[in-house]
């Protein structure tokens, strides 16, 4: 890697970190244990453990002891930044359309979603700056066509847990898609096959433009 994109790299990666705990912080204070039912805080832990990981890759790296990053630290980030671009667009295209109430609007939901108290960090700052990371400065080693199967296994671990739990009674959503005894089945299958696909193409976006 070039030392240039190293030492920015890990400036992004460190900024990740920062703000990822500001907003775990923040989650923890409004919700208690209930934010890890949360497919957006466990996505931004995933990011929060990846960004540390590349934090001591760079650092070992600006030092002279690695040439690139490890292909193992590689891939959690490749993962992380998946389901955390999964957050950010399943925010845009789904949620900001599903979820305007009566006072609401299109674009003032969209901000509410995007810039209200830790929703800036977990939906907008720390997705961006990750897709970015990743892509542009963190670009894997060997292109890998098989990596976006690998990036939706964290995807497919939460649908399960949760639908579990929603049919247990043991927790309501907490998205409206996951509240499968109060969907219709063929709507719970549509939501489910329709999220994880999503998933999938998300995944091999990064894939592509990382190859760049």
């Amino acid at each position: 890697m070039e030392k240039k994109k190293v030492i920015l790299a890990l400036a992004i990666n460190s900024v990740i970190t920062v703000l990822e705990l500001i907003a775990v912080i923040r989650s923890f204070m409004e919700m208690k244990l209930y934010m890890f039912c949360y497919y957006t805080v466990l996505s931004n832990l995933f990011l929060l453990v990846a960004s540390i990981l590349c934090i001591l890759g760079e650092i070992k790296i600006l030092r002279g002891e690695e040439e690139f990053l490890s292909q193992k630290v590689s891939r959690i980030k490749y993962m992380a930044t998946c389901t955390v671009s999964v957050t950010f667009l399943v925010v845009v295209f789904i949620l900001t359309p599903t979820t305007i109430g009566e006072n609401s609007s299109l674009i003032k939901n969209f901000i509410h979603l995007m810039v209200d108290g830790s929703m800036l960090y977990m939906h907008f700052l720390c997705p961006v700056l990750a897709f970015i990371s990743y892509t542009v400065l963190e670009k894997p080693q060997v292109y890998n066509r098989k990596l976006p199967r690998l990036a939706i296994i964290p995807t497919l671990i939460y649908a399960a847990v949760l639908i579990i739990l929603n049919i247990a009674r043991v927790v309501v959503g907490p998205y409206p898609f996951l509240m499968v005894m109060y969907n219709p089945v063929h709507m719970s299958i549509i939501w489910a096959f329709g999220v994880i696909g999503f998933a999938y193409l998300i995944a091999i976006m990064v894939n592509v433009v990382s190859k760049r």
